[in-house]
């Protein structure tokens, strides 16, 4: 494993691979994930999570109830939805910031996408499209001049799909 592996492992954990929710195999062992990747997972999975339905720690998850609560345009539920998602990333202690949310009907969303069609579907679901700025693993203390940021992602990007 390289240093800026073993940097990002510490700074990001290690877990097992999930795909749609499920371990995955691979000739007979569990799939381990680390660094970036783990980060990624550990995001996506906490926003397909209802909020407070972990019982080791009710602050986790996606808040989506305000969604329910009067009958809003999908522009002002995308507005709650935001503020929940950004909230929900943020408390994350592995992301420094949360850049942009941008739902796949927003204008940027079809800029930064050429050739995807703005969502017409259900007015209830949205691809949504979070960028996060990790924080940066620690320095390599066999090296002080080493740059903490070297190697690392300097964003992160998930994709969710999100329903209220």
């Amino acid at each position: 494993m390289s240093t800026r592996d073993a940097r990002e492992q510490a700074a990001y954990g290690h877990g097992l691979l999930l795909d749609d929710g499920d371990l995955v195999l691979e000739a007979g062992r569990l799939v381990e994930i680390a660094g970036v990747q783990n980060l990624r997972q550990g995001l996506e999975l906490r926003l397909a999570t209802p909020w407070a339905s972990d019982l080791l720690d009710v602050r986790y998850g996606l808040d989506v109830r305000d969604t329910f609560t009067a009958a809003l345009p999908r522009p002002m539920v995308k507005d709650v939805l935001r503020l929940s998602i950004i909230r929900s990333i943020a408390s994350d202690p592995r992301v420094a910031s949360v850049d942009r949310v941008l739902f796949d009907d927003d204008p940027e969303y079809l800029v930064a996408h050429p050739g995807v069609e703005a969502a017409r579907g259900d007015v209830r679901t949205a691809l949504v499209e979070i960028t996060v700025s990790p924080v940066a693993p620690a320095a390599d203390v066999a090296d002080p001049t080493s740059d903490p940021t070297t190697g690392a992602a300097a964003t992160v990007q998930v994709l969710a799909d999100v329903r209220w």
